[in-house]
């Protein structure tokens, strides 16, 4: 529930935060009281029938909980994977968009685009269609490679792939935590699932930059 005690729109990942450490998240509101303020009115949120009943029945109670172990790493990386979210783009969802049974972080998933359609990677240790084949050191050089304030974004073809993929906002996280989430990421039951990662459409409008 928001302050005015009505439900969030299921957009926001609350229900990621509201299990994770509550120190954390008091981290995460003193760094947001450091911001500058800005004043911006918003208007106020209007939903069509009958998704503007729906979301009142979505909120479910914060279950806070401690923190893993850092040395531990599989927990450690499930909490971090957590707090990121990976699982809203990288695991399929049913008809009922709901999570499918056994199809975890296996990718897939079409995000239709003015441009084209782009497709999370399979993140499972599988071989051949996922991350069986990666070292850690190659995982955390993929994020890594964006870390850096003079890295510029590359120019694309209006006709090409374009990632939605926030790497630079991923980039900044130790290396420690990255190699935990790729401890984590090894540590799931391999999914056999060939990702085409992209298909251009067929009259392709590039999205707008401002």
């Amino acid at each position: 529930m928001n302050r005015d005690g009505k439900g969030l729109f299921p957009m926001m990942p609350y229900d990621h935060y509201g299990i994770a450490d509550p120190e954390d998240m008091k981290d995460i509101i003193a760094y947001l009281r450091t911001l500058p303020s800005i004043r911006n009115d918003v208007p106020a949120r209007k939903l069509d029938f009958p998704l503007n009943f729906i979301v009142e029945t979505l909120p479910k109670p914060a279950s806070f909980r401690k923190k893993p172990d850092t040395l531990d790493r599989v927990a450690y990386g499930e909490y971090l994977v957590n707090m990121a979210s990976c699982n809203h783009c990288h695991t399929p969802v049913g008809e009922d968009h709901n999570p499918i049974p056994g199809r975890e972080f296996s990718g897939g998933t079409d995000i239709k685009l003015p441009f084209g359609t782009i497709r999370p990677a399979n993140l499972t240790p599988d071989k051949e269609t996922g991350l069986g084949n990666w070292t850690e050191a190659q995982f955390v050089a993929r994020f890594k490679a964006h870390d850096s304030p003079d890295m510029s974004a590359p120019k694309v073809d209006p006709k090409g792939f374009n990632s939605v993929m926030p790497w630079a906002m991923y980039a900044g996280m130790n290396e420690r935590d990255l190699g935990a989430i790729y401890t984590y990421f090894r540590s799931l039951k391999p999914v056999k699932n060939p990702v085409v990662k992209f298909t251009p459409a067929a009259d392709p409008k590039p999205m707008a930059t401002e």
